[in-house]
């Protein structure tokens, strides 16, 4: 695992080993981030379901301002900590270890808002859905957020709200990637 673009372009990443991680393939990364193109620079980004981190830590290599990562596994925390650390990426990003549920409720009663998200639940836990209306029934996505779905094929994911759409649908063997858009309704 490497970062592939950006400022920590060709840096490795510490391996989940024998972890029950399934980190993005590198050639999935960079397809997801080639359809981002332009999207990421000063962005306020949510990795959730993160395990290793790589699509926050590719998004910060790419110029994200700020990543929060939120995974339930202690032992994934403690390497997305190392592998933030390895990075010199401190600053610039969190690791909470805790369940994502809870994470997104608190979020909310903070008024906390992101510019994207990415959502990696492990396989076949069909999380996805459920993750995808708690970001914006939770008021957790500001004008234009992008949220990037990595999911298996037979796990289908739909918007249920009118300012929520699907822009961007993509195979990967088995797995999809989707991309959705949210806009702010407009105040009358």
């Amino acid at each position: 695992m490497r970062i592939t673009t950006g400022s920590l372009k060709g840096r490795r990443l510490k391996s989940p080993g024998n972890l029950k991680i399934r980190p993005p393939l590198d050639q999935l990364k960079q397809s997801v981030f080639n359809m981002l193109a332009g999207e990421i620079e000063g962005k306020v980004v949510l990795d959730l379901f993160s395990g290793t981190g790589s699509f926050g830590l590719e998004a910060l290599s790419r110029g994200a301002e700020s990543v929060i990562f939120v995974d339930s596994s202690f032992k994934a925390c403690r390497l997305l900590k190392e592998n933030v650390k390895l990075l010199q990426q401190e600053d610039k990003a969190s690791v909470m270890c805790r369940k994502v549920n809870d994470t997104l409720e608190d979020f909310s009663s903070s008024g906390k808002q992101f510019d994207l998200v990415f959502v990696d639940p492990p396989f076949p836990a069909n999380l996805c859905q459920k993750t995808l209306d708690k970001l914006t029934e939770q008021h957790l996505l500001n004008h234009q957020a992008l949220i990037v779905i990595h999911h298996y094929q037979k796990e289908e994911v739909n918007s249920s709200f009118p300012n929520l759409g699907l822009v961007r649908k993509r195979k990967f063997g088995d797995n999809l990637v989707s991309i959705f858009l949210y806009s702010k309704q407009e105040q009358t």
